[in-house]
């Protein structure tokens, strides 16, 4: 993402927002509770509408987020937090990324890189990675394409295998959701999205039914 383009650096000013009211929310939120955290697809999850039971959830999703700032952010975002458990879902906005550590196995590494630093300093804290979720590239109306620069469904599906591995060697449970958003053609069905990248609130219901069994 080319931070010099006007609407990216609006982006990123609405993420340093997004970050100052988190921790600022963090001095009124008890430790050991259930964290989310990762981008747009987590900061738009509706938690609060959707689920309804006795668990007590925290979203520090921060939209336009990469494994980048998630990783820099941790010590003042997350670990103040002690969360009991953590669902990490992040790294398709790295593709829009210009350096050359963007490629699918150094974003797989970098997400769990997050969950090595979690867990070194809270031990107890059950650590959830999450695939990266599927995109669609057809041409629907609904379709934007300024989110999708950099991004495909191949490149998305490579970093969830790296991440698979990953996660079986260092003993984390990876959470693999992008087979139950997916169409006959393999892409992200047009009924759970608003833009072709984004999610809509069937889909949020869809994944909801699936780690509410981890909660």
């Amino acid at each position: 993402m080319n931070t010099n383009n006007p609407v990216a650096a609006f982006i990123k000013k609405l993420g340093k927002d997004k970050l100052d009211l988190y921790l600022q929310l963090n001095f009124e939120s008890d430790k050991g509770r259930i964290v989310f955290a990762g981008d747009s697809l987590i900061e738009y999850f509706p938690f609060s509408e959707l689920y309804h039971g006795e668990k007590i959830i925290y979203n520090r999703g921060i939209a336009g987020s990469t494994t980048y700032d998630v990783l820099s952010r941790a010590d003042t975002l997350i670990l103040p937090l002690q969360p009991s458990k953590l669902f990490l879902l992040v790294g398709t906005n790295d593709f829009m990324l210009q350096p050359k550590n963007n490629n699918e196995k150094s974003i797989a590494m970098r997400i769990l890189e997050i969950c090595d630093h979690i867990a070194v300093t809270i031990p107890k804290c059950r650590i959830y990675p999450i695939s990266l979720l599927p995109i669609n590239l057809s041409n629907e109306s609904k379709i934007y394409k300024a989110w999708q620069i950099g991004k495909d469904n191949k490149k998305i599906m490579k970093v969830n295998s790296y991440l698979s591995n990953l996660c079986l060697e260092r003993g984390y449970e990876f959470i693999n959701l992008y087979p139950c958003l997916v169409d006959q053609n393999g892409q992200l069905d047009i009924e759970f999205t608003i833009d072709g990248t984004h999610i809509n609130i069937k889909a949020y219901k869809r994944i909801l039914e699936l780690l509410i069994q981890y909660f």
